[in-house]
């Protein structure tokens, strides 16, 4: 599953949304990390392997998340 994250430009956010996937038991696979600046929001790319019991759920528990503006997954 990939996932894409709209982020704000604090330093700890790429930190805070890889706990959170790894505490729900997630395999990360590949992370592409830009972060925010003047011309726009910081965006992010992670790939994991999810449980199949949570995967329809972290996108609800990464949009939750503290400097995080949206997070998008693509289950394909």
């Amino acid at each position: 599953m990939r996932i894409v994250l709209d982020t704000n430009p604090e330093p700890d956010v790429l930190v805070r949304v890889l706990t959170v996937l790894r505490r729900r038991g997630c395999r990360i696979v590949a992370v592409d990390f830009h972060e925010a600046d003047s011309h726009g929001p910081g965006r992010f790319e992670v790939t994991v392997r999810a449980p199949t019991r949570i995967g329809h759920r972290l996108e609800t528990w990464l949009n939750g998340l503290v400097d995080v503006r949206a997070a998008h997954a693509d289950r394909s």
